[in-house]
C-alpha cells in the first residue's frame, strides 16, 4: 500500500493449505535417485520458502531428504542448508540429520576405496559437519522434541575416526601425528549405543537391518584405527582389537540373518555390508567430486 500499511494474505479456507506431509512424501519420492542438479538446486529456495511461510519441515523428512541427497552425491546441498538453520529450517540438532550425512560420507569413502582425491573432499566435508555439530550444540540449549545431540552419536564419531585413521596410514606413514585417531577411538569406546542390544539377533529383520547400518561404520573405523602403527602395540590397540573381534562377529551374523530373512529384496544394511566386503551389489552411489565452486567451502565456518 502507498501509506506503508502491510496486508497479510491468508488462505480463505483451511483446505487451501497444502498437506505438508503429503507434499514432503511426494518430494522425497521425486528426488529419490535423481542426480539432476537442476532439481536439487531448487531444494534450498524451497526450504527457505517454508521458513518464510512459517511452515515447519515435518517429522523425519529432514533426515530423509539428507539421506536422498547423500545417495546421489548431493550432500553439499544439505551441508549448505544446515549451516543456516534459522534461514533454512533444518539443522544438525534434528534427529538423524548429522548421522545421515556421516553415513553418506562413509558410503562415498567405501566406494572410493578410502583413497584418492575423492577422499580429500569427503574428509573435508566430514570435518566441516563435525565443526557445525559442535557450534550448534555447544550453546547448552535444551534439546527439543525431535532433536538429538549428534556429538554422542557413535556413527558420527565412527566416520570421523575411520577418515582420520585412513589419513594417518596413507599420509603420515602409520603415525597418529596429531593424536586425533587416539582421541576419536577412546571417545568411541566409551560411548553408549556403539554396540547392538544383546537381544538384537532375536528381533525382526528390519530392526536387525537398522542395527547393521549403524554397526558397519563403527566396525570399519575400529579396524582402520587398529592398523595405525602408533596405536597397534598400545593398551588402546589391545582394547580396539578386542572390540573389533566382537563387532565383526556380530556384524557378520546380522548380515547372514537379514539376508536369510529378506532373500533378494534390497536392504540398506546388506548393500553397505556388500560394498565394504567388495562383493557385487546394486548399491552403486555417486561419489562426490570437488567442483571449482566447492573447493574450500568445507573449510568455511557457517
Amino acid at each position: 500500500m502507498d501509506d506503508g500499511e502491510e496486508i497479510k494474505l491468508e488462505p480463505r479456507h483451511a483446505f487451501d493449505k497444502p498437506n505438508m506431509r503429503k507434499s514432503m512424501k511426494q518430494l522425497a519420492k521425486f528426488l529419490d535417485g535423481n542426480e539432476s542438479d537442476t532439481y536439487w538446486n531448487n531444494l534450498l529456495p524451497f526450504l527457505r520458502g517454508l521458513v518464510s511461510a512459517q511452515l515447519k519441515l515435518p517429522g523425519i523428512y529432514a533426515s530423509k531428504l539428507t539421506r536422498k541427497a547423500c545417495e546421489v552425491g548431493k550432500e553439499q546441498i544439505i551441508i549448505s542448508a544446515v549451516a543456516k538453520p534459522k534461514e533454512m529450517g533444518i539443522s544438525l540438532r534434528q534427529h538423524d540429520v548429522a548421522r545421515e550425512l556421516m553415513l553418506g560420507l562413509h558410503n562415498h569413502a567405501v566406494l572410493a576405496g578410502f583413497e584418492g582425491p575423492e577422499l580429500e573432499t569427503i574428509s573435508r566435508r566430514a570435518e566441516h559437519v563435525a565443526r557445525m555439530v559442535e557450534d550448534q550444540l555447544h550453546t547448552g540449549d535444551k534439546l527439543r522434541d525431535g532433536e538429538c545431540d549428534a556429538r554422542k552419536d557413535p556413527v558420527v564419531l565412527a566416520v570421523l575416526l575411520e577418515l582420520a585413521a585412513e589419513k594417518a596410514i596413507h599420509k603420515h606413514e602409520g603415525t597418529d601425528k596429531d593424536g586425533q585417531v587416539a582421541s576419536y577411538a577412546t571417545r568411541l569406546l566409551h560411548l553408549e549405543g556403539r554396540t547392538p542390544k544383546p537381544d538384537i539377533e532375536s528381533l525382526s529383520a528390519d530392526e536387525q537391518n537398522h542395527a547393521l547400518v549403524q554397526l558397519i561404520p563403527i566396525q570399519n573405523s575400529i579396524m582402520w584405527a587398529s592398523k595405525v602403527d602408533s596405536i597397534k602395540n598400545s593398551q588402546l590397540g589391545d582394547q580396539l582389537d578386542t572390540e573389533l573381534r566382537g563387532l565383526t562377529k556380530t556384524m557378520d551374523s546380522l548380515a547372514r540373518k537379514v539376508r536369510a530373512a529378506v532373500g533378494d529384496k534390497p536392504r540398506r544394511g546388506l548393500k553397505m555390508y556388500d560394498q565394504l566386503s567388495g562383493q557385487p551389489t546394486n548399491a552403486a552411489r555417486s561419489i562426490p567430486s570437488a567442483s571449482p565452486a566447492d573447493v574450500g567451502k568445507e573449510d568455511e565456518q557457517p
